[in-house]
């Protein structure tokens, strides 16, 4: 025997996802949409200016974590109207809007990370002694800082030590690789 599944417009709305604890309606859907299209500029604004002060940084933080949020409720609302019926095409629409939002929003706040990890920890110090509301991005300063050190091959943590080797290292040892590796340095 074969069992259908009912249709969602024939389910019971309590054994349903109850989309209006995050927006209401699609109207309201709509208007978190335009918020997040109409703050990007602001957002890629930003760019080059995050060590300018400590006040600056910490509006990056401020506005940049508001829009995150907001963008992500944007994504998860249409997520799950599609999943709910992957054949609906309205449902589709504000998944592929959704999603296209938000590369627009990764491409505006790509500088974010590169321009931070150029940071002199010095400099990162004293932003955040500068600006006690940034104290609650101290742990994501600390791992910006651990991106920049080098990375060992072997067992434990930590840098390079005894028993331990740089990728670098252990690219050197494998046949051929020293030699392909020198010739790219080596090039123009």
């Amino acid at each position: 025997m074969t069992a259908t599944l009912p249709r969602r417009a024939d389910v019971a709305p309590a054994h349903t996802w109850d989309l209006s604890r995050m927006f209401a309606d699609e109207h309201a859907w709509e208007q978190a949409y335009q918020e997040v299209e109409r703050t990007l500029p602001a957002l890629a604004a930003f760019s080059g200016r995050l060590s300018s002060s400590a006040a600056e940084l910490n509006r990056w933080f401020t506005e940049n974590a508001y829009i995150a949020v907001l963008i992500h409720r944007v994504y998860a609302y249409s997520s799950l109207a599609y999943d709910v019926d992957t054949a609906d095409q309205r449902a589709a629409g504000l998944r592929d809007r959704a999603l296209g939002l938000f590369a627009r929003y990764q491409a505006a706040t790509a500088f974010a990370e590169p321009e931070l990890l150029a940071l002199a920890d010095k400099q990162i110090a004293a932003l955040l002694a500068a600006e006690p509301q940034l104290e609650v991005y101290h742990h994501y300063f600390d791992n910006l800082q651990r991106q920049r050190r080098p990375r060992a091959l072997g067992r434990g943590r930590g840098g390079a030590g005894p028993g331990r080797r740089t990728a670098d290292e252990h690219l050197d040892g494998l046949p051929g690789t020293r030699r392909r590796r020198s010739a790219i340095r080596a090039s123009p």
